[in-house]
């Protein structure tokens, strides 16, 4: 059923006629929400804290609210009074479709449904590594401190820090040593007592940077989080579930109404139903779409350059140095810095950042074949991680919960965004391996030493 749904959503790509057509969305969507239930039916039915289902729930916003919804009542609104290709609409709806249905193949390439946790297979094979506590301890005061002054002063700034290492490295820390908390085996109370003072810093610094804009370090804590209690603790139900997401997206919105809107508070539209309201942050990456589907017909595929900033960031500094050396802008190594370019390049205007489209992304680096390939490969690495992690392999349940904390901001992201939080928190693994490793060396060897004496 999956694979005739793809030869129709190509088939709709390819005939998409320029001009608006509702018939052509409403088909794209039909496509869409079949591949969804069969997706569901494969992988969430059990379990909706799992990364399919958040994805595809973010999914539809950034790819079908818009053309479904908004186009035919409130075409102009929020990011779309910027001027942008109408004329791509119908046709980015479809090549949506083609990509979400590859994904839906992919993640049900390995069959999973029979794979239980084994739990004690997995405590047996992971030893919580607390090495890194008293350095995220103090990345975290500083960053609090230095959070204060703008905090004060009103300034709103989602994109705060964003780039800079000593809050990369103490986010990653964060990801980590949660990771390591909730997966040794201890009880939630054991948990939160043996790390009070960091729960608590941990909880001033989320507080300071969601209410300075920069929301995404709270939804990734509590993705994070979610998945990580309702695989190794109790599994949560999903009424609570949608509650805990329509909280979410209220407190978010609520946030970002108090604190001013920022860079968009001049395209707010009350006039929208609220829900629409509330997912504002996530249909207006819909015009990044079209915006990197014009460009895709006017320059052709750029065979991957726009990866290269995730690729890079890896490295601490890769990405300045590489600029410098080669005398690159950082438009031509990242979508979304391309998408904010093409309009204030002839716009004098307050410069703010557009954001990309995960579609949009991969379709200007391989065209329309490449959104088939890297969907599929995407869906087939989650189902393949997950598989694994579920057979109690430590270092695949990271992978997958770096994964599955990204879902939320997935699509509106590049396709390697998820790259640097997954190698560097392998790396603090390997790191904490060693040197516990070191450690019960000496330790045998003052044993054996003491012995012969």
């Amino acid at each position: 059923m999956l694979f005739v749904g793809l030869l129709w959503a190509i088939y709709l790509y390819m005939v998409a006629p320029e001009s608006y057509s509702i018939n052509s969305c409403y088909s794209c969507f039909v496509i869409f929400l079949v591949s969804f239930i069969v997706l569901y039916k494969k992988r969430c039915r059990y379990n909706l804290i799992c990364f399919e289902f958040v994805f595809s729930m973010v999914f539809f916003f950034t790819n079908y609210a818009y053309p479904l919804f908004c186009y035919p009542i409130i075409p102009n609104f929020s990011l779309f009074l910027l001027e942008f290709p109408e004329e791509y609409i119908t046709s980015g709806c479809a090549l949506a479709t083609v990509g979400y249905v590859a994904f839906c193949l992919g993640c049900l390439k390995y069959k999973i449904d029979d794979v239980v946790l084994d739990k004690n297979d997995f405590f047996r094979n992971f030893r919580a590594h607390s090495c890194y506590s008293p350095i995220t301890k103090l990345l975290i005061l500083l960053l609090i401190v230095s959070l204060i002054p703008i905090l004060l002063s009103g300034v709103y700034d989602g994109n705060w820090g964003e780039g800079a290492i000593y809050k990369v490295l103490a986010d990653i820390l964060i990801f980590y040593i949660i990771f390591v908390e909730l997966t040794n085996g201890q009880s939630l109370k054991r948990v939160f007592s043996k790390n009070f003072v960091l729960v608590i810093l941990v909880l001033c610094y989320v507080l300071e940077i969601t209410m300075i804009g920069n929301r995404g370090l709270l939804l990734r804590i509590v993705l994070l989080s979610g998945v990580l209690f309702t695989n190794f603790y109790k599994k949560i139900k999903p009424i609570y579930l949608i509650a805990c997401m329509m909280g979410g997206m209220f407190l978010l919105y609520f946030v970002g109404k108090v604190r001013g809107g920022g860079s968009f508070s001049g395209f707010a539209d009350n006039d929208m139903p609220p829900i629409l309201q509330m997912g504002q942050d996530l249909i207006i990456n819909n015009r990044s779409l079209y915006v990197l589907m014009e460009y895709h017909d006017k320059y052709g595929i750029n065979f991957g350059q726009t990866w290269l900033m995730n690729i890079l960031s890896i490295i601490p500094f890769a990405q300045s140095i590489f600029l410098k050396v080669t005398g690159l802008k950082e438009l031509d190594i990242s979508s979304a810095a391309l998408v904010t370019d093409l309009y204030f390049r002839e716009n004098n205007e307050e410069v703010f950042g557009l954001g990309t489209n995960l579609i949009g992304d991969i379709y200007i680096c391989s065209g329309l074949v490449g959104v088939i390939f890297f969907m599929y490969l995407l869906g087939a690495f989650l189902s393949k991680i997950f598989m694994r992690a579920q057979r109690g392999d430590m270092l695949y349940m990271f992978i997958y919960a770096m994964m599955f904390m990204d879902s939320i901001i997935l699509t509106r992201a590049s396709y390697l965004t998820s790259v640097r939080s997954i190698m560097w928190g392998l790396a603090l693994y390997y790191f904490a391996k060693k040197r516990i490793v070191y450690k019960e060396e000496g330790k045998d060897k003052v044993e054996e030493e003491s012995l012969v004496l």
